[in-house]
């Protein structure tokens, strides 16, 4: 029962991902695969999913709120994610995951009309 309990949760966290409506790429590189040559500095699939929606300038409750987490998880995933890609701030880890091609840039607003 652990590789069914295993499998059903798989399917409900991939339930909960962004949609590509939201203008964050859906299938960005595999995260596991990219690394420095650390191991200890892969970014794991979690850790990149929680970078997908800070790009798009959620805050780590809204980011908790969608992926149905507590704010303490995404924030210890903003942190060890930040570690892994020796940035020291929210908006460095944005721009170094849309840089390296592991997410596409946030979508556009457009103006609101007044």
């Amino acid at each position: 029962t652990g590789s069914a309990s295993r499998a059903n949760s798989a399917t409900h966290a991939g339930s909960r991902r962004p949609s590509a409506a939201t203008g964050i790429a859906s299938s960005p590189a595999d995260a596991s695969a990219w690394t420095d040559g650390d191991s200890r500095s892969t970014i794991s699939p979690r850790e990149l999913e929680v970078a997908r929606l800070l790009v798009e300038g959620l805050t780590n409750r809204q980011i908790a709120d969608a992926l149905v987490v507590s704010v303490q998880t995404i924030a210890s995933q903003v942190k060890s994610a930040m570690r892994k890609l020796d940035v020291t701030s929210r908006t460095a880890l944005a721009v170094k995951v849309v840089e390296s091609g592991l997410v596409g840039p946030p979508e556009s607003t457009p103006p609101r009309d007044e």
